[in-house]
């Protein structure tokens, strides 16, 4: 299993709809399900070279904003995430015990429309926020590399 933070950008320069990061755990399952939509994604590009992306309903990506009260090894590991687009976490470790501490729902943004987007270079995943008209997140692209553990 891979349990990932990763780094969020928007299309609105003054909000991010309290999708500070976002947290993802990627099972067996779920890599061989964006495995087999890498493939669907890499025929229709064999068909149509001018296609850019696909997008597919998965809610398995996670959005939250940050506690200005955060405990310092979150911090880091947020910082860390930042500045390489992701960062793996281990089980029961730091986001386990930021959740406990302060309640994963407290934290966790409502979310629509939330899609894994499969591209040639990669996968990530994007939503729209409730209550945020017009804000779309995303999480940085991820190579399918990546996936290789676990298949």
């Amino acid at each position: 299993m891979l349990r990932l933070l990763l780094r969020t950008s928007q299309n609105n320069e003054h909000s991010n709809g309290d999708c500070d990061f976002a947290y993802v755990e990627i099972d067996e399952a779920v890599a061989r399900r964006i495995r087999a939509r890498q493939k669907v994604f890499l025929k229709a590009k064999e068909k149509d070279p001018d296609s850019h992306v696909m997008h597919f309903w998965n809610a398995s990506c996670r959005y939250f904003k940050r506690d200005d009260d955060d405990i310092e090894s979150f911090v880091q590991l947020l910082d860390a995430a930042w500045e390489d687009s992701f960062v793996e976490v281990e089980e029961g470790g730091v986001p386990g015990k930021y959740f406990e501490d302060r309640g994963r729902d407290s934290l966790e943004q409502g979310t629509d429309c939330d899609l894994l987007v499969i591209s040639e270079r990669g996968f990530e995943w994007k939503c729209y926020p409730k209550y945020f008209d017009g804000v779309e997140v995303s999480t940085e692209t991820l190579p399918y590399e990546l996936l290789n553990q676990l298949l």
